[in-house]
């Protein structure tokens, strides 16, 4: 499970987050935020024994929770803010050098993400993924297969309704499909039997 989780992190590191140091933009941040309803897991990855200050403020900037996380080689941790009024908060990460932030929504998505992954033959061979409108958004579809290698990934834009078959001949039962929002976040996760 550890390892699907670091994968997913890479991969939404790929499509990035905003990280600031001295005014500076870092292009990659070691930290990912994934949502779940009113539950967001943070994901962080370190190379150093450190503790980090996880904080999360609201709209106007006040911090409405705040913890010290030891890291031994990085977390992955949810808070829920189911609790909290709707809106937009931010999510900070803190270690000794940078501040890695991302901004957060708990408001209703506008178009909530509704991916299918369908098998559409007895063997298993072929699949059809769809996926409605989402707006302006794009999604990205990452498949692994069943030791969490990358198999395929591809980005697309959502404004209007995407479905593509795809030949997972050969992939063997346990690997996964991964449809990411990439404005919202939201994620769907599919498992190929």
């Amino acid at each position: 499970m550890k390892k699907k989780m670091i994968t997913v992190f890479l991969a939404l590191v790929a499509m990035g987050c905003t990280v600031s140091y001295a005014g500076t933009r870092i292009p990659e941040a070691p930290m990912a935020v994934v949502k779940s309803g009113s539950v967001f897991k943070v994901i962080y990855k370190s190379h150093t024994v450190s503790t980090v200050k996880v904080s999360i403020y609201d709209q106007d900037g006040n911090v409405v929770f705040r913890e010290d996380v030891a890291s031994e080689d990085g977390f992955i941790k949810p808070y829920n803010l189911s609790q909290m009024p709707k809106g937009d908060y931010t999510i900070t990460v803190a270690d000794k050098a940078y501040v890695f932030s991302e901004s957060i929504s708990t408001n209703p998505p506008e178009n909530p993400l509704v991916a299918q992954v369908i098998k559409l033959d007895q063997r298993g061979e072929k699949y059809l993924i769809a996926v409605p409108n989402q707006g302006d958004a794009q999604i990205d579809i990452f498949i692994y297969d069943d030791i969490n290698r990358l198999l395929y990934n591809e980005t697309a834009p959502a404004n209007s309704d995407f479905a593509k078959i795809f030949d997972l001949k050969g992939v063997e039962s346990g690997s996964t499909v991964h449809v990411v929002n990439e404005t919202s976040g939201e994620a769907r996760v599919t498992e190929i039997r």
